[in-house]
């Protein structure tokens, strides 16, 4: 639980940051490409697609930082055939993120 709340006062922190930027979907590109990383098969393409909201935030927070402290650039080439799940599972948690404010990390 401890780790669950940690996890996501890191997603927290970072929606925060971003809170003013002119474009919102710019502020999440780094979650999207650091999150691939962690897409590089169909068992977890699979997974990935089948997560609320609020677990896909706390992946997007586990994969920031191993993508922070590993290289990843290299993966980016094997996952391209996953942008278009990527795309649309970062669209929904975007599009949520802002209508739930705040109450979403409750939640």
């Amino acid at each position: 639980m401890v780790a669950n709340n940690k996890k996501m006062q890191e997603v927290t922190n970072f929606l925060q940051q971003h809170q003013h930027d002119a474009d919102v979907n710019i502020a999440f590109s780094e979650a999207k490409e650091l999150i691939a990383s962690e897409m590089l098969n169909a068992e977890k393409k699979e997974f990935f697609r089948n997560l609320s909201v609020t677990e896909m935030c706390e992946e997007w927070a586990v994969a920031r930082y191993l993508a922070h402290f590993s290289c990843v650039e290299g993966a980016m080439e094997k996952v391209f055939n996953y942008e278009r799940t990527l795309s649309l599972a970062y669209n929904k948690t975007i599009e949520k993120m802002l209508e739930g404010g705040q109450n979403l990390w409750t939640a």
